[in-house]
């Protein structure tokens, strides 16, 4: 169950940095006319906010996801059961290859 809430946090601070960006657009017309400042000054504001935030955001959203689950398995996880498959897959491709 600890692994389905660090799932859930995860993907809620990833939604919220969307969110963040999406709230900053619509709201434009509503932040130039409180704040008193000019459309393109706001434009160039938005640009670096944006900017910085999406380099930021995405290096520290990959270390916290890194940090978060760097030893655990997913509880649905069948990697193992890939690999049993494959290997079969690729043993009898070998041995076809083989034979000719």
């Amino acid at each position: 169950m600890n692994y389905f809430y660090k799932l859930n946090v995860v993907s809620m601070l990833y939604g919220l940095m969307f969110f963040i960006s999406l709230e900053i657009q619509i709201n434009y017309y509503r932040i130039v006319r409180l704040t008193g400042w000019e459309g393109q000054y706001f434009d160039n504001i938005v640009l670096l906010v944006h900017g910085v935030g999406f380099v930021v955001a995405t290096i520290v959203l990959y270390k916290l996801t890194f940090n978060f689950f760097q030893l655990q398995k997913s509880p649905t996880s069948i990697v193992g059961e890939m690999n049993v498959v494959l290997s079969y897959f690729s043993a009898g491709v070998q041995k076809s290859a083989e034979i000719s």
